[in-house]
């Protein structure tokens, strides 16, 4: 399939931006939705595809979906009489290499006077020449061929051929590193392709999913086998022991390319490798963000005090130096704390939208604010933090999802919201904090403060203002890097009449079924999958 052709005169996008009179600023509304030249292609997964829309190239617009119809809508702030530039760039991101890909892209002048300006963003305006890896095929016409994007070998599936003139379904000889689909050579034990799934052997070789090669052990699509030596989705070289990429296995010396699939049909006898998910204790979850976390300039770095919170609308978006904050996930959900985990004598059920988190970053630093709607009666009596008014932060840097604490890059802090025995807001130089039992030994460099009844107006009564917790994580000692997915999870503490808490509730960790639950806390791969925008 070709670009030529794919092109339309529909309108993708009508941006708003506007700026009233004598006011110095105004908040203006973006509205985008998936152009055809992307929407029409096959290939694109297009519920991983979304827009990034900047000014003048570093003010980033936080696009979330739109409530009750599709597109994406976001807002900004801008200055009347104001020339900016518009960058429109609608990107997939592919989970087989935890990285987005540029596949349209629009930049356009905006002038703002006193009145509105508006932009119409036709499907011809995009184009389509962005080329990550450089061979010449642009991003957009490698997802069309089913070729890997970040490789200028243009290999299938994301391997590396030996013969970028290879077309899918041809074979591969003796000596190449190539990729074929569907036949065999001398020496190997081949099978078809797409098997294997569920089925293992024992002490031998395995299945392939298309391709073997001269004297070289063989491959699966997504299972291992006993005492054997494991394999590539797609390509294995003479007399050599292939490796994979995404997930891993045991029983065998490698795993499986991110592009196959595991039934639960792993054996045990040796250790295997991954690159993505780890051999012994990783629960195999996906590497999929469920929140894509956006980039701001260092200029819009909110000023971690406790202070400043504000809500924009009746819908309760964030205003303010939090505006920009992704305050959604990926399906358009609200990204409330509400998963009702303890309940000792909770002040709500299970599903109550009464506390949530936002985010963004700057390249060098996380920053999250977590909203609490309290019912007034809050509690520092407890050296014990997690048993007071408190905020628990899980981080796994690597997204490793182990199920066993000791990673270097897992981290558990509690941040209780007073100080002990006091009213007083906490901060992390004269306030108190504490560090998970099983938290790695690494030191995880943050700041933190908090305002105990002094955010937003309460959801159920006004009068009872919002508590705040306000972060600012530095990413490298949390060995997190944008573009790569990582763990995140936000838990909440509510103390309402001293001594033991009445609850405890979670953003990812699932809700309690008629027992109480607390996992994280002893299995780090119970975490939410986020991932920075870069």
């Amino acid at each position: 399939m070709s670009l030529r052709g794919i092109t339309s005169l529909s309108l993708t996008s009508i941006v708003l931006l506007s700026a009233c009179n004598a006011e110095p600023a105004k908040t203006s509304s973006v509205v985008m939705t998936l152009p055809e030249v992307v929407s029409r292609v096959r290939a694109v997964d297009r519920d991983n595809v979304s827009p990034l829309v900047m000014l003048n190239g570093d003010t980033t617009i936080n696009m979330q979906p739109a409530a009750g119809r599709e597109g994406y809508t976001g807002t900004i702030t801008v200055t009347p009489n104001t020339n900016y530039e518009l960058t429109v760039i609608w990107r997939e991101f592919l989970p087989n290499f935890d990285r987005f890909l540029d596949l349209a892209r629009v930049d356009t002048p905006v002038e703002v006077g006193e009145g509105p300006a508006t932009v119409n963003i036709d499907n011809n305006s995009y184009r389509t020449d962005m080329d990550d890896d450089g061979d010449g095929v642009s991003n957009l016409q490698e997802r069309i061929n089913n070729t890997n994007p970040f490789d200028e070998n243009n290999s299938q599936d994301g391997t590396t051929d030996g013969d970028p003139s290879n077309d899918p379904g041809n074979s591969d000889t003796t000596g190449s590193t190539g990729t074929t689909d569907a036949s065999d050579t001398t020496g190997g034990s081949g099978s078809t392709d797409g098997s294997t799934d569920s089925s293992n052997t024992s002490g031998g070789t395995s299945t392939t999913d298309g391709s073997d090669t001269t004297g070289g052990t063989s491959t699966t699509d997504g299972s291992d086998t006993t005492g054997g030596t494991s394999t590539t989705d797609g390509s294995d070289t003479t007399g050599g022991t292939g490796t994979t990429d995404a997930s891993d296995t045991t029983g065998g010396t490698g795993s499986t390319d991110g592009t196959s699939t595991t039934d639960g049909s792993d054996t045990t006898g040796s250790t295997g490798t991954s690159d993505g998910s780890t051999d012994g204790g990783s629960t195999g979850a996906s590497a999929n963000p469920t929140v894509v976390i956006p980039r701001i300039s260092d200029s819009e770095a909110p000023q971690i005090d406790g202070a400043g919170v504000e809500f924009l609308n009746s819908e309760g978006q964030l205003l303010g130096e939090w505006a920009n904050a992704v305050q959604f996930d990926n399906s358009g959900n609200s990204l409330h704390v509400n998963n009702l985990m303890i309940d000792i004598n909770a002040e709500a059920a299970d599903g109550t939208p009464y506390r949530r988190w936002a985010a963004m970053h700057d390249d060098e630093n996380l920053y999250i604010v977590v909203l609490v709607d309290d019912d007034g009666n809050r509690q520092s009596d407890s050296p014990i933090h997690n048993q007071d008014d408190s905020l628990e932060l899980f981080i796994d840097g690597d997204n490793s999802k182990l199920t066993t604490w000791g990673d270097s890059d897992d981290f558990h802090y509690i941040i209780p919201l007073m100080q002990l025995a006091s009213a007083t807001a906490s901060n992390d130089e004269d306030g108190r904090f504490s560090v998970g039992n099983n938290s790695s030994s690494e030191t995880l460099e943050f700041e933190f403060f908090t305002g105990p009844g002094i955010g937003p107006d309460g959801i159920r009564r006004p009068r009872w203002e919002q508590d705040v917790y306000e972060l600012s994580i530095d990413l490298e000692s949390a060995g997190i890097v944008p573009g790569l997915p990582f763990g995140l999870e936000l838990q909440i503490n509510d103390d309402d009449d001293g001594g033991a808490r009445n609850s405890k509730w979670g953003w990812f960790h699932p809700s309690r079924q008629g027992v109480d639950t607390d996992q994280t806390v002893q299995n780090p791969s119970i975490m939410g999958t986020v991932v920075l925008e870069n």
